[in-house]
């Protein structure tokens, strides 16, 4: 747009200059006409006045019925006095012409000025339009520049956020799979994601921070209850133990004291034996 207006007022000042060219030989034709009008009427009022001498003339030769010498007397005098007449018309016509080609000088030398004057204008205004345009195409550059800046660093800002978060949800990742043995490991190694990657995480950490906070908490109550679970197991596996132990001591015990009475039962066994003998002969 910009560009097609500069088109247009090169085309205006174009145009402009053109009718004032014109305007200027119209008042030169004009002047020319002026002063050929002028020496048209001069003309015609030396001719009248010629012809009424030259009547007058004829009619004093008439009255004075001059002699022949008489006559060519005035005829050599009317001679010079017509050559002298012409010479002075010529004079004066040259004069004339002198002083229409002194004005046509005048008035040419006043169009160039003129125009030398337009061009001299429309350069200074070329000059300062271009010198416009190049600061007008500066300033689009410096606010293209700032915005290319602004949009390389919301851009490097965007890759910052997402690799933080990226980053965080790799953490919660890892909490996942969390297990008594790897939990303070992978705490320490969380916390150090949380404190180095949350803060670089934009308008997602508030997110994050929560998701975390859950996570973490599900993690820890996930390691406790198997800690408890296991300690449970433990315990119990430590009860049946001494559960079977008390249990074999018992069966030991008894099974002593079943040795115990068997023997003493064969003992009283072959008492009765030896006693019954002598009943039974």
């Amino acid at each position: 747009a910009a560009a097609m207006k500069d088109k247009c007022d090169e085309q205006t000042g174009a145009g402009d200059e053109a009718k004032k060219e014109v305007e200027a030989e119209k008042q030169v034709e004009e002047k020319k006409q002026e002063v050929d009008e002028k020496q048209k009427e001069d003309s015609e009022e030396a001719a009248r006045k010629q012809a009424e001498l030259e009547q007058k003339r004829l009619e004093e030769e008439k009255k004075s019925q001059l002699s022949l010498e008489e006559k060519q007397r005035l005829r050599e005098e009317e001679r010079k006095r017509k050559e002298e007449q012409m010479r002075r018309k010529e004079e004066e016509l040259q004069k004339k012409r002198e002083e229409r080609r002194r004005l046509e000088r005048e008035q040419l030398d006043k169009v160039e000025a003129e125009k030398r004057a337009q061009r001299q204008v429309k350069q200074k205004e070329d000059e300062e339009k271009r010198e416009e345009d190049r600061k007008r195409r500066e300033q689009q550059d410096k606010i293209k520049a700032e915005q290319d800046e602004e949009k390389k660093k919301e851009l490097e800002k965007g890759f910052r956020e997402q690799n933080a978060a990226r980053a965080v949800l790799l953490g919660l990742q890892k909490l996942s799979e969390a297990s008594p043995e790897n939990f303070e490991a992978l705490k320490v190694d969380f916390e150090k994601v949380m404190e180095k990657e949350l803060p670089e995480a934009g308008d997602q950490k508030e997110m994050l921070q929560a998701e975390a906070e859950r996570v973490f908490g599900f993690a820890k109550h996930y390691v406790e209850q198997v800690k408890q679970q296991q300690q449970e197991a433990k315990e119990k596996e430590r009860l049946h133990k001494e559960r079977q132990a008390e249990l074999e001591t018992q069966a030991a015990e008894l099974l002593q004291r079943l040795v115990g009475l068997l023997a003493e039962a064969e003992s009283a066994s072959a008492r009765a034996e030896v006693l019954a003998r002598p009943l039974a002969s």
